[in-house]
């Protein structure tokens, strides 16, 4: 190869040992050690190491050293100087071809995570809302589950009457880990008396099978919050509100209508998720409104509508009722559950 003939040997050849002689069994030096071939983890490959031949190292000290000083005997004058002998170069061999390197397969980037680890803490907070803790409990880590059962998971929220989400942030993400902090109003039985209370989260989160995990939950702080002697006034009614939520549908004023909903629902959905809801609404038609209960706290209002949807390429038509139950925010009636009978 390049003119240089190399031996192949069985002999084990590591790192540190080349410039070393090669020794033959008759104890003579053949060659100077110089590679071995290698995978791409670093193993040799048995039987594949080399040195430069000791013919090859031969030529190049000839070549390259100079000869050692010698007696130039005296040469009569008579006698011509024979002219120097010119020695052929040696035809250098063909190297033996050496065997490819196995290729290594590259290596899958793993898959991110279809939803964001906010998301899952807002699936978290609603579907405790929804009192649907088995589901709430395939959100844990299978780590977290290992220590609490899912009868452990629901007794941590049996007291539990509602919560509304104030604020969820994202503290730090990568490819497999998250830290997510939340502040919720939260409303609790206790001694017979519902209590409230404002209650900062802490949540770790990791990847498991492409989605993302509960995996530990820190209670950051938590502060009571008045109860106020009397209730306050709640401004208008809900039966305008919810002709106002159908009237901004109409208008594709989904900004306005998304503020319509209360602060629980806007933390179990985005605002891209309620423009989502009505993609494919084409038109509507109010029928009725009618308020079926209310109270300081709470109202229930029933409306038809004529309908009309795109669905499958096709429009279609359909008188629908829906249910709204609503609840009080900063004086005013706000969405806060929708039911399609």
């Amino acid at each position: 190869m390049n003119g240089v003939d190399y031996l192949q040997t069985d002999a084990a050849i590591n790192h540190g040992n080349s410039g070393g002689p090669l020794i033959s069994l008759k104890r003579e030096v053949i060659g100077i050690n110089t590679s071995s071939i290698r995978d791409v983890r670093g193993q040799m490959y048995e039987g594949l190491n080399f040195a430069i031949s000791g013919a090859t190292v031969q030529a190049f000290l000839d070549d390259n050293l100079p000869a050692p000083p010698t007696a130039t005997p005296a040469v009569p004058r008579s006698v011509p100087t024979p002219p120097p002998t010119t020695i052929p170069a040696a035809t250098p061999k063909p190297a033996n071809p050496l065997p490819a390197l196995p290729s290594q397969p590259a290596t899958p980037a793993p898959a991110m995570p279809s939803t964001s680890p906010a998301d899952v803490i807002r699936r978290h907070y609603a579907l405790i809302n929804a009192k649907q803790f088995d589901d709430g409990y395939a959100l844990m880590s299978v780590r977290l589950q290992s220590l609490d059962s899912r009868a452990d998971y629901a007794s941590w929220f049996k007291k539990k009457v509602d919560l509304s989400v104030v604020t969820i942030s994202t503290l730090s993400q990568d490819n497999n880990r998250a830290s997510v902090e939340s502040t919720v109003d939260s409303r609790d039985l206790a001694d017979g008396i519902i209590k409230s209370s404002r209650v900062t989260e802490r949540f770790d989160l990791v990847v498991e099978n492409g989605t993302w995990r509960i995996d530990r939950v820190t209670n950051v702080n938590s502060t009571p919050l008045p109860t106020a002697s009397q209730p306050a006034q709640v401004q208008g009614n809900p039966d305008d509100v919810i002709r106002r939520h159908y009237a901004l549908i109409t208008a594709r004023d989904f900004d306005q209508g998304y503020q319509l909903m209360s602060s629980h629902l806007r933390g179990a959905n985005s605002l891209d998720a309620y423009r989502g809801w009505f993609a494919n609404k084409v038109s509507l038609k109010v029928l009725s409104v009618r308020t079926i209960s209310a109270s300081t706290d709470r109202a229930t209002v029933e409306a038809v509508i004529d309908s009309t949807d795109r669905v499958n390429g096709q429009t279609v038509e359909s008188t629908v009722t829906e249910q709204f139950v609503l609840v009080p925010e900063a004086g005013s009636w706000h969405i806060d559950q929708v039911t399609r009978k």
